[in-house]
């Protein structure tokens, strides 16, 4: 993850507070720094009005979990990594059978 994208030691990376730990893990093992974000009571998924909170200049980028099959809020993330110039990760193990914006969502 770190090399592919030329990010230093201690970057920061945003994770979602509730999620399994290889989120966390995989920035730790790349020497990189996570950064916790709360989420939402209603979904579980990272709370897109507390990231832009948190970002600082050695913010590279945003890993995403959908939770539950539920979709995180994806338009304003994307928005929020363009403004900021931050890579997006996602982590779509529990979106089986996902729809977001009335669409079936597709991963590659």
């Amino acid at each position: 993850m770190k090399d592919e994208f030329s990010w230093s030691d201690n970057d920061e990376i945003i994770v979602p507070s509730f999620n399994i730990i290889s989120s966390a893990q995989a920035c730790i093992y790349n020497k990189l720094k996570p950064v916790f974000v709360d989420c939402e009571n209603e979904t579980w998924n990272i709370d897109v009005n507390k990231i832009e909170q948190v970002i600082t200049p050695k913010t590279r980028g945003i890993i995403v979990v959908h939770i539950y099959g539920l979709p995180s809020d994806t338009d304003k993330i994307l928005d929020l990594a363009k403004k900021y110039n931050l890579k997006i990760i996602e982590d779509a193990a529990q979106a089986h059978g996902m729809t977001y914006n009335g669409k079936m969502r597709e991963f590659q």
